[in-house]
């Protein structure tokens, strides 16, 4: 560490407390120390005077694959913008890691601009940064103004993303990349509906499944937001982990082909009675909501994106990457790639053992038994990363619990 790097950092301490200096991907970064920020044996990063969680590390590895493979398919030579950046480290490490061109980092917070300028200079690459100390939406608007957008811009606030959505999408270049996080799960999930229903103007659902139609709410709402300003979205990569949302769409201009993609927007319907689900291809109503298998009524949760959400060669590209970075080869990252990329070719809305067991009155099955024996019939089934207990196929309901009870069956006559 050079002296002049050196002596900032110590100056920083006089405004934020003690700091360590650790390595994530292949970044050095400086921290508030995050030990002294726990509640019990509880870490609580926002508690400290920068935000950084290092429980989402897994996120931002992931991203810096699906960042890098959007530069290696789209335009090699993609400027980012990081819009809340606090520490910097996402910004950091897609310009180190995923190898873009140049990256704008940006907090409203006056000691978060402080300690990203130190953690640029930390990486010697504040050469290829720019740094601001802006409200996020003033900052976009005053670029945009001066006709300077972007290849990629990356939402990840602490919360909803919708007070930003607007003018990211003004300001992210046609056939750009716009990446956008949700950590208020409670209303995507169905936990809070009304709260749901004022931030993204869409009835959430508390199901089994309600993972999936959390991240199908929040790219239908950046659907409904794009089209008013006549632009089109193309999913790319989405997941769920923990307690963070996360989507990477591709933006196009043109009021074609933003009314295309509105008719990829509709609703989940779901049979509580009888656990039928299925996506209506209605926008803006829907017009029934009986249930095709039972007499029942069933619950509607939307407008939402019935489309994919995924690209499959864009998920290829994603792996591909992966393989070639050596240093974050893990057990976790492994897994989660491999199952998202075969339920990129999956159909929609997954299944959970637990929860045909509760409506069966049966025993909870193993839901890698049930798609074994569903792909020996022959039929489509994958496990789901949204659940470790959930499961995608193309069989029929009835297919699907007529197996669950043959393998209980047969485990009561083998004991």
């Amino acid at each position: 560490m050079g002296a002049y790097v050196k002596n900032v950092i110590d100056n920083l301490r006089s405004v934020l407390g003690e700091l360590v200096e650790i390595r994530e991907g292949l970044i050095r970064l400086i921290i508030p120390n995050l030990a002294k920020y726990t509640q019990g044996k509880r870490l609580e990063p926002r508690w400290a005077p920068v935000f950084y969680n290092p429980l989402t590390t897994t996120s931002r590895d992931l991203d810096t694959l699906v960042v890098e493979a959007y530069r290696n398919i789209y335009n090699p030579k993609a400027r980012l913008c990081d819009l809340l950046s606090a520490t910097g480290v996402r910004g950091l490490r897609y310009l180190v890691e995923s190898r873009v061109e140049r990256v704008t980092l940006n907090d409203v917070d006056e000691r978060a601009y402080k300690l990203m300028k130190a953690n640029a200079l930390l990486n010697e690459v504040e050469d290829r940064v720019a740094i601001y100390n802006l409200d996020a939406n003033l900052l976009l608007n005053i670029l945009v103004r001066k006709r300077q957008r972007f290849d990629i811009i990356d939402i990840d606030p602490f919360g909803t993303p919708v007070p930003f959505i607007d003018s990211a999408l003004r300001t992210v270049k046609d056939g750009g990349m716009l990446s956008v996080t949700a950590t208020d799960l409670a209303p995507l999930l169905g936990v809070k509906s009304s709260a749901c229903l004022r931030k993204y103007q869409a009835l959430s659902m508390n199901t089994s499944f309600s993972r999936e139609i959390a991240v199908r709410i929040l790219m239908g709402y950046v659907c409904r937001q794009a089209a008013k300003y006549e632009l089109a979205i193309i999913p790319a990569f989405s997941y769920s982990l923990s307690h963070v949302i996360r989507i990477h769409i591709l933006v196009k201009r043109g009021a074609t082909r933003a009314n295309e993609s509105l008719k990829r927007m509709g609703y989940v319907r779901y049979c509580r009675n009888c656990g039928y689900r299925d996506l209506v291809e209605e926008y803006p109503i829907v017009s029934s909501k009986a249930c095709p298998r039972c007499p029942h009524e069933t619950s509607i949760a939307g407008p939402l994106w019935v489309g994919s959400l995924w690209d499959s060669e864009f998920v290829d590209e994603v792996r591909q990457v992966y393989r070639e970075r050596v240093y974050l080869h893990n057990k976790c990252l492994s897994n989660l790639l491999r199952t998202i990329y075969r339920e990129s070719r999956a159909p929609p809305l997954y299944y959970s053992t637990k929860e045909l067991s509760r409506i069966l009155g049966v025993r909870e099955v193993s839901p890698k038994e049930l798609v074994k024996r569903l792909r020996n019939r022959g039929l489509f089934a994958c496990r789901t990363h949204f659940d470790t207990k959930g499961f995608k196929t193309n069989a029929a309901l009835d297919t699907i619990n007529d197996l669950v009870l043959s393998i209980v069956e047969g485990d009561r006559r083998a004991a």
